[in-house]
């Protein structure tokens, strides 16, 4: 640990010696920029891996490294983003990085990106480590990925074209292809690829209803199996309303086997003074024919000084075996301009009726976080992580401390 620490100051020494950098964040948007971001995070648990073997206990020092170049001007967006996570130490457990390029004209945008992700799947992660960018905790296709081990690369290209943006047809194609490989991992993940071809159309039928058209098909080619192709039609009206938007769509899948499968769904969306509300039902086939009741209900409400999230669904994807259920609740209070408070609740479980797998993991936990300076902040808090295969139900309690910076300089 005291090898972890030295390291971990020389990182906080070199980036301390470029205060300048960090009074350029308060410059205005455009041009050229560059971010900086440190994070280390100290945590010690009664079981790191979360093994239903035995309980593995100790600490772990975690240094997260971010880079990002950013060109900006009126039509065209260009991004470079860079991350890398070392554990105890100098181990790399987790590198990404991302190149996207947009184009925008006044009827027309077009997005061009490049994804690669290694990732170390050693640790049996918790269910906050699955959050998207949305704050929604999104489960691997594969939940062999929870208990696994080794590396994975992947590996991913896209490219989107929209345009008759401002007239009342407007048109959308994608292309996206994925590459994936797994290093040293279990026989059941198996490298591939994904290849996903979209098309859709949109139309204005009056200023407060918009229709939408959308048809994709995917292609996976995973190795030691036969070729998968499906194609997804969707058809969906909005209605824009007062009090929000209220969407019905509807879907069909059809694959190889000659097998049709739909779905149908109905969102409201509710924006009162104070919350906001999202409510969707709706029904879909399972891959037996068998209608499943899918669903998902969002609340939000403001406080003086705070705010109260709270979310739960239950989906299914038409033609599909796997079913995931999601349950997350947030508070975040503020207690001084410099200082909050945060208690958050995560939770997914997975079932697959076709290979009988049932993974759920869960996690709460509560932090006081404290602006030490403009770009300086700590966090203090509790964790308890949870999981549960097929029955066998493992559980972890530790606690951390989170020290982090954040830097943008522009030339």
């Amino acid at each position: 640990m005291l090898r972890q620490m030295n390291h971990f100051f020389r990182i906080v020494i070199l980036t301390g010696l470029c205060p300048a950098a960090g009074l350029a964040q308060d410059a205005d948007p455009g041009g050229l920029s560059f971010t900086f971001g440190l994070r280390q995070q100290f945590e010690a648990f009664t079981d790191r891996s979360l093994s239903v073997a035995g309980q593995d206990p100790g600490g772990r020092s975690t240094t997260i490294l971010t880079f990002g170049a950013l060109s900006e001007t009126r039509q065209d967006r260009l991004e470079l983003e860079f991350g890398t996570q070392l554990s105890d130490g100098l181990t790399r457990t987790d590198t990404t990085a991302d190149l996207s390029y947009r184009r925008t004209s006044a009827n027309a945008v077009l997005d061009l990106t490049a994804e690669w992700v290694q990732s170390d799947l050693a640790f049996l992660r918790s269910a906050s480590s699955f959050v998207d960018a949305d704050g929604i905790v999104v489960l691997p296709d594969d939940l062999g990925q929870l208990t696994s081990t080794g590396t994975r690369t992947a590996t991913t290209f896209g490219a989107s074209l929209r345009w008759g943006e401002l007239r009342p047809l407007g048109a959308s194609l994608e292309l996206r292809h994925r590459i994936q490989d797994y290093d040293n991992a279990r026989a059941t993940l198996t490298d591939g690829t994904t290849t996903t071809l979209s098309g859709g159309l949109r139309f204005n039928i009056n200023p407060v209803t918009t229709a939408n058209l959308n048809l994709r098909y995917n292609i996976i080619d995973d190795d030691g199996s036969a070729v998968e192709n499906t194609a997804i039609l969707r058809g969906g009206l909005t209605f824009d309303r007062p009090s929000g938007r209220l969407v019905t769509q509807i879907s069909v899948a059809h694959n190889d086997d000659s097998e049709t499968r739909w779905a149908a769904s109905v969102n409201r969306q509710f924006e009162l003074p104070r919350a906001d509300l999202d409510i969707t039902l709706g029904v879909a086939q399972d891959d037996s024919a068998t209608a499943q009741l899918i669903g998902r209900v969002a609340y939000g409400y403001d406080l003086p000084e705070g705010r109260i999230e709270f979310s739960a669904g239950h989906d299914l994807t038409a033609g599909s075996d796997r079913r995931n259920t999601t349950l997350q609740a947030s508070y975040t209070q503020e207690l001084t301009p410099i200082s909050d408070l945060r208690l958050l609740l995560d939770y997914a479980r997975a079932r697959d009726t076709d290979d009988g797998a049932d993974i759920a993991v869960g996690t709460f936990s509560a932090s006081y976080g404290l602006q030490l300076t403009p770009d300086w902040s700590v966090n203090f808090g509790a964790r308890t992580d949870l999981r549960k295969d097929s029955g066998t139900a493992s559980r972890a309690n530790g606690v951390f401390m989170v020290l982090g910076r954040s830097l943008t300089w522009r030339p």
